[in-house]
């Protein structure tokens, strides 16, 4: 976890640099710059990552209660089991997708902040789900509609295209999606929406 910390705050430090370097001079230059902030940037990412772990933790466990319990929060009466699990299956997914080995030098040190506010848009889908099913399978169907059609772009991308920045950008918008569907007092980064998200899939090229 901590080499995974360094790597993400190395590779912030690197690409503020001008990053990667290509001949000794550039190297020795980079090098410099990387030791000199290194301490510090790797004691913001830290900071970033045990807050997100902490949160990851708790809702984690909060998905296991309420599919342990047919898919209900702790206390909640009985809604039906077929209702309600796969918004808990959907949630567990999605968690997994955001906190995994390596999760940090993957999300990158300037989306890392962003984590924990993606993580209490779980919190507040399990906190709504027994109210209205409904509403939440109908609003998990617009997210899933939108991640279907990013796999399907990605796939079609050459494979060292799939990691570039204007792909990534669309699956953080993947992230916002939910955020305006199931917690839209969090507030999402920008403007979001299935078509835009489609109309930004539409625009990468090979």
């Amino acid at each position: 976890m901590f080499a995974d910390c360094v790597n993400c705050a190395a590779d912030y430090l690197m690409a503020g640099a001008g990053g990667p370097a290509w001949d000794r001079e550039g190297f020795e230059r980079l090098s410099a710059v990387v030791r000199s902030g290194l301490h510090e940037a790797t004691a913001a990412v830290v900071t970033q990552v045990e807050s997100a772990l902490r949160l990851a933790h708790a809702v984690g466990a909060r998905l296991q209660d309420s599919a342990g319990q047919g898919g209900r929060p702790p206390q909640t009466p009985p809604r039906g089991h077929d209702v309600l699990q796969p918004a808990v299956a959907d949630m567990r997914a999605q968690l997994s997708g955001l906190i995994y080995p390596g999760f940090a030098a993957a999300t990158g040190y300037r989306r890392l902040p962003h984590l924990t506010r993606y993580l209490r848009g779980i919190e507040r889908r399990l906190d709504k789900l027994p109210e209205n099913p409904g509403r939440d399978a109908a609003s998990m169907a617009v997210a899933q509609r939108a991640e279907q059609a990013y796999r399907q772009a990605v796939a079609e991308l050459p494979a060292p295209r799939r990691d570039d920045p204007d792909v990534t950008e669309v699956r953080w918008m993947l992230e916002e999606l939910r955020v305006s569907l199931f917690a839209q007092t969090l507030g999402t980064q920008a403007p979001v929406s299935e078509n835009r998200i489609i109309g930004a899939l539409g625009r990468l090229r090979p």
